[in-house]
């Protein structure tokens, strides 16, 4: 497996990191989110694409193959409570040698895109192993 990053021109966004499958076969991917903010759905996907290809401000041209989401805290305590909470998803896809697999906070999946969602980047993670 390789690793690829890809950095804006602008330093001050994100940094996007794929890993690139190097023998076709079964591969478990997984990947984990810790999230934590106040009153939104928490969301994250693992996505695959056929050959590397950089994204775009708009898209990144690769598909969904799973997603995990947890839901907001209590109404009656989300006043009160920030909400923490670790999304972990995984399992068992076929990938070609060349495909390349990304992990992504989809923000069309959250609930309230007005709110920051703060990520805690030393639990945060995703991969893969051949299996």
């Amino acid at each position: 497996m390789g690793l690829i990053i890809d950095s804006p021109k602008d330093h001050s966004s994100y940094n996007v990191a794929y890993i690139e499958v190097k023998r076709t076969g079964q591969y478990f991917i997984y990947g984990q989110v810790f999230f934590h903010g106040e009153d939104h759905e928490m969301a994250h996907c693992l996505h695959v694409a056929d050959k590397y290809t950089p994204c775009s401000e708009t898209t990144c041209g690769d598909r969904k193959v799973m997603c995990s989401r947890s839901a907001p805290g209590h109404p009656e305590t989300r006043k009160k409570v920030q909400n923490v909470n670790t999304n972990y998803i995984g399992g068992v896809v076929y990938l070609q040698k060349g495909s390349t697999i990304r992990l992504a906070i989809d923000v069309d999946l959250n609930m309230n895109k007005e709110k920051a969602i703060v990520l805690d980047k030393l639990m945060c993670y995703f991969g893969a192993f051949a299996v």
